[in-house]
């Protein structure tokens, strides 16, 4: 591609998907990613039926399905990867679950009694990104004194959103953390931390740890976050279970759901379970998966704004399939200084297609809210990498002129970063989950 081409199609880029994000809650093209997040943020889309007497039909339980056209391609991905979007689609439930780690045990005799003593909890998570700073919790960096002790004066007056990680820190801490020993200290030591940025500090004692599968970036939303907190308070929850502790899922559960619920922010715990003490969610995650929803704008009566279409749809696919299966060197789809031991990825599924707003309950609407979905399932990402792999994807599928397959293929190769588009907006990127063995 030449570079007379490469500008006019970064141009249509900026046209059509960056300068259609605007602020915060009317991000034109993104309403179905911000759609499948509500959905997720709400109680009901948990409710399967086990232990409730509401059973949910599919339109209430998975929030899209996929639209099939002539130009489709039969998705061709191993059963494994796909039952990773199942929380979406729903259609591969009859599959094993990837986003389910190993079966939890507590009686491990291979581990001290002092481990045996510790509760190891994995929470399932969903939040909206727009709502937070990203996952990592930065407030030791807001808050970092000068060599004279003194706190920044911009940390101070500098009003920033919450992360996810500091947010469940809050709440779960005072209670679970080492320094929350008795019932009576939970109360001030909670009200101490909620409303004391520098509280830790000066207690001298380090916060509960939560471990991630995945760290998001600022704007990006999760629907099936995995994440493991570690506790010795079994006294919590043993009223409702003889003393054994194994109430303090639902607790948990419960507690961080009714605060969020007060705060109006958007993150909720969609489970959380009992699971090995040598469970670590970002090690023993053998995959995790990506979706990027963009609104479909087929409106013909405006032919001279640029925007995205379904036409694009099987160029896009087609750039994308050849990414599957290789282990490749994804340096020119990273973002900043590379902190990581290798930058070789292997994308397992790397697909696009036209997905479908089922649960659209408005009678007098004549069509179904349509948007593209890009899934991406790879044993691991670098920063920034869905974004920008996205955002080039796009560029180089809308040329007029035909796309060569390989084009992706070629960036790679090159390991030049100025060949790709700038990464696309969190808006329309969500995390759907991680796989474990």
């Amino acid at each position: 591609m030449t570079d007379l081409q490469l500008d006019s199609r970064d141009e249509w880029l900026d046209k059509a998907l960056f300068d259609r994000t605007t602020d915060k809650y009317s991000s034109s093209i993104f309403n179905t990613s911000a759609m499948v997040v509500d959905h997720f943020l709400s109680p009901n889309a948990d409710l399967m039926g086990v232990d409730n007497d509401t059973l949910l039909d599919d339109a209430q339980r998975y929030p899209l399905r996929r639209v099939q056209s002539d130009s489709d391609t039969e998705v061709e991905s191993t059963s494994t990867t796909i039952s990773m979007f199942s929380p979406l689609f729903g259609s591969c439930s009859k599959h094993t679950s990837q986003s389910t780690p190993r079966p939890p045990t507590a009686d491990l005799d291979t581990f001290s009694s002092k481990k045996k003593q510790r509760i190891n909890l994995k929470l399932t998570v969903a939040y909206r990104g727009l709502d937070f700073c990203g996952w990592e919790d930065q407030r030791h960096e807001l808050y970092r004194s000068d060599a004279s002790g003194a706190v920044k004066q911009s940390a101070v007056e500098e009003e920033v959103l919450p992360s996810v990680q500091g947010t469940l820190v809050d709440i779960l801490d005072p209670l679970l953390g080492k320094k929350a020993t008795h019932h009576n200290d939970c109360k001030h030591l909670e009200q101490q931390a909620k409303y004391n940025p520098n509280f830790q500090k000066m207690t001298k004692v380090m916060p509960i740890e939560i471990k991630v599968a995945g760290r998001t970036d600022a704007g990006v939303s999760a629907i099936s976050q995995v994440c493991r907190i570690r506790t010795y308070r079994t006294d919590i929850g043993e009223s409702t279970n003889n003393n054994t502790g194994e109430g303090l899922e639902k607790f948990v559960q419960n507690l961080v759901n009714y605060e969020m619920q007060q705060l109006g922010e958007g993150l909720r715990i969609r489970d959380v379970e009992r699971v090995k003490h040598d469970f670590h969610p970002t090690f023993d995650a053998s995959c995790r998966a990506y979706v990027y929803l963009i609104d479909v704008n087929d409106d013909a009566s405006d032919a001279i704004t640029p925007k995205i279409t379904r036409h694009i749809v099987p160029k896009l696919n087609s750039v994308l399939k050849t990414l599957e299966g290789k282990e490749l060197d994804y340096l020119a789809m990273s973002h900043g200084k590379v902190k990581t031991q290798t930058t070789l990825c292997t994308l397992l599924h790397a697909r696009a297609g036209i997905v479908e707003w089922k649960c659209n309950n408005d009678s007098e609407s004549p069509k179904r809210k349509q948007a593209i979905c890009i899934e991406l399932v790879g044993d691991r990402f670098l920063r920034r990498m869905v974004r920008l792999l996205v955002a080039t994807a796009l560029r180089e599928a809308s040329g007029a002129d035909g796309c060569d397959d390989n084009a992706l293929l070629n960036i790679l190769t090159s390991m030049d970063r100025t060949y790709r588009a700038r990464a696309a907006p969190p808006d329309g990127l969500i995390f759907v989950g991680a796989g474990y063995a």
